[in-house]
């Protein structure tokens, strides 16, 4: 690995754990985020992306096991944040879909942390880069398989 590419992916390592930090305050901070955890966030932003998700799915997205799993989307629907239903072409699977209150949350949560972020970004005015909106996209880009 050459010098820059350790230097890129050190930053990255700064920045992932910079947002995670941000997510932890605006989940921590915010009466929309339903007393949500770190992976139950994850999970809704998982599930609300989709139109409907199952359950087996989710789990693997995500990295966790069945029990786990079932833990959690038990957690999420007692907060009304989704709802699981039974898979009409397979009895056996669960499809999880965000109710609209889960939408709110996910919308709420998103903008706290868009307001945080650009608090902090307010203490360095003039300090960023012109192109770096161009290089973020980028590496979101080729990060998005995770998502």
């Amino acid at each position: 690995m050459e010098p820059s590419e350790d230097r890129v992916l050190a930053a990255l390592d700064r920045l992932v754990l910079a947002a995670v930090g941000v997510t932890t305050v605006a989940l921590a901070e915010s009466g929309e985020g339903h007393d949500l955890t770190l992976s139950q966030w994850r999970a809704l932003v998982v599930i609300s992306s989709s139109t409907g998700l199952r359950a087996s799915e989710l789990a693997q997205r995500i990295g966790m096991s069945r029990p786990s799993m079932s833990r959690l989307v038990r957690r999420l629907e007692r907060r009304g944040v989704i709802v699981a239903e039974q898979d009409p072409n397979d009895g056996r699977a669960t499809i999880l879909r965000a109710t609209s209150t889960g939408v709110a949350v996910r919308v709420a949560m998103m903008a706290r942390r868009r307001e945080l972020m650009t608090d902090a970004l307010a203490t360095r005015p003039g300090s960023l880069p012109r192109d770096l909106a161009s290089g973020l996209d980028a590496i979101a880009e080729v990060l998005e398989r995770y998502t």
